[in-house]
C-alpha cells in the first residue's frame, strides 16, 4: 500500500515566524508546498494537512492535490498545541488497517531523504543527532491502540521513539531544514541556495552559475550579481545594475 502522509503544520505558533510561518517562501515556493511535494516524492497517494491558521491560503496552494495527481485534504485541530487527536479521523478512511502513515511537520523536514516504506517494522522514527526530525512511519492500526494522542509534540515524539526502539526502527538522517524562527529560516534558505538540496532547485532556470530566476524574469547581460541568490518572478534589471 502507498503511504498516507500526515503533515502537522503550525503546531507551535510561538515558534513560528508569524501566525503563518509555513507560508513563508523557501526559494520559490511556500514551505508548506515543499512539504506536500516531499510527501508526494515519498510515494504518498493521499496527503492530509493539519494547520492552525491561514487555511484558505493553504487550500489555494494545495488545490486538492490536482497538480500532483494525489488527494490533498485540509484539517484544523481543536487544540493548536495538541494536534495529534485529529489522526483518529484518518482511521477507517483507508480500509487496509495495516496501511502506513507518514507523519511530517512543516517546521522541519529532510527534502533529500526518501524513507523506505516497504517495511514490516513499524514505527520507523527518523532522527538527526539523536533528535527527532518530526518524521515517522507508522501503521494505521497502531495509531489509536498504541499511542496517547492527547499530547504535545515532545510527548508524542517520546512515545513514538520508545515504540520504535522496542518494536520498530530508528533511522539516522542528515541535518534537516529548520523553520523555527527567523534565524533558522534564513539559514535554511542559505543551505538550499548553496545547493545542499538540489531537488529543490532543479526546476528553476539559471541566469548564471549559482543565480536562479523565477518565471518571466529578464536579467540584463551587464547586471552584476553576487551568487548564490534567487531573484524571483517578474524581475527586470537595467543596464549595469548591481
Amino acid at each position: 500500500d502507498q503511504p498516507r502522509s500526515r503533515g502537522l503544520g503550525d503546531v507551535y505558533k510561538r515558534q513560528a515566524l508569524d501566525r503563518a510561518g509555513f507560508l513563508m517562501p523557501l526559494v520559490d515556493k511556500p514551505i508548506i508546498q515543499h512539504v506536500i511535494e516531499y510527501a508526494v516524492r515519498c510515494g504518498a497517494a493521499e496527503v492530509d494537512v493539519v494547520v492552525a491558521g491561514s487555511a484558505d491560503d493553504v487550500r489555494d496552494i494545495a488545490n486538492g492535490g490536482r497538480r500532483w495527481g494525489v488527494t490533498v485534504r485540509l484539517h484544523i485541530p481543536n487544540m493548536v498545541s495538541q494536534p495529534y487527536p485529529i489522526l483518529r479521523q484518518f482511521i477507517g478512511v483507508n480500509p487496509h488497517q495495516d496501511a502506513q502513515l507518514l507523519v511530517l511537520h512543516a517546521d522541519t523536514f529532510c527534502p533529500d531523504f526518501i524513507p523506505e516504506t516497504d517495511t514490516t517494522r513499524c514505527p520507523v522514527v527518523f532522527n538527526h543527532d539523536s533528535t527527532w526530525t518530526g518524521m515517522a512511519l507508522m501503521k494505521q492500526s497502531d495509531v489509536i491502540r498504541n499511542y496517547q494522542l492527547l499530547a504535545d509534540r515532545e510527548s508524542f515524539g517520546t512515545q513514538v521513539l520508545l515504540a520504535a526502539k522496542q518494536d520498530g526502527e530508528v533511522v539516522s538522517v542528515g541535518r534537516p531544514l529548520l523553520f523555527r524562527g527567523g534565524a533558522a529560516f534564513l539559514e535554511s534558505q542559505k543551505r538550499v541556495l548553496n545547493r545542499e538540496f538540489p531537488e529543490l532547485l532543479k526546476h528553476l532556470p539559471t541566469a548564471e552559475p549559482g543565480v536562479w530566476i523565477g518565471r518571466n524574469s529578464r536579467i540584463h547581460p551587464t547586471t552584476r550579481i553576487t551568487a548564490p541568490v534567487y531573484l524571483g518572478c517578474l524581475l527586470y534589471t537595467s543596464d549595469a545594475a548591481d
